[in-house]
């Protein structure tokens, strides 16, 4: 074989050489970034899953809140629809909140 063809293989092979060093320098590097980035990816995917939790726990608690006073805006619609239509209703309110009474009436306290 001619010296030259040997020269222009050593060259060759020395040429791969470098740049299978260039990439056994750079792979590793890859692979630390890439896992850095997973780290950081997990931590924002973990923070973002807590978030959504607490949004949906004050969402739930919300949803009992309002059923709770929209049973109790029905139950106060109903007593003042009965307040409305009924004289003897308005009368006993009257005497049980206010502590009025009728002309001649007397009226006894007790403590419980």
């Amino acid at each position: 074989m001619p010296s030259f063809v040997l020269q222009s293989l050593l060259v060759v092979t020395c040429r791969a050489m470098n740049e299978m060093r260039k990439y056994q320098m750079i792979l590793p590097a890859l692979a630390f970034a890439l896992a850095g980035a997973c780290a950081i990816f997990g931590v924002i995917l973990m923070q973002s899953w807590r978030e959504y939790n607490a949004f949906n726990d004050r969402n739930a608690q919300a949803q009992a809140k309002l059923i709770e006073l929209k049973q109790r805006n029905a139950e106060q619609q109903a007593y003042l629809a009965e307040l409305q239509s009924n004289p003897d209703m308005v009368e006993r309110a009257v005497r049980e909140r206010l502590g009025y009474s009728r002309e001649g009436e007397l009226i006894f306290k007790f403590d419980r």
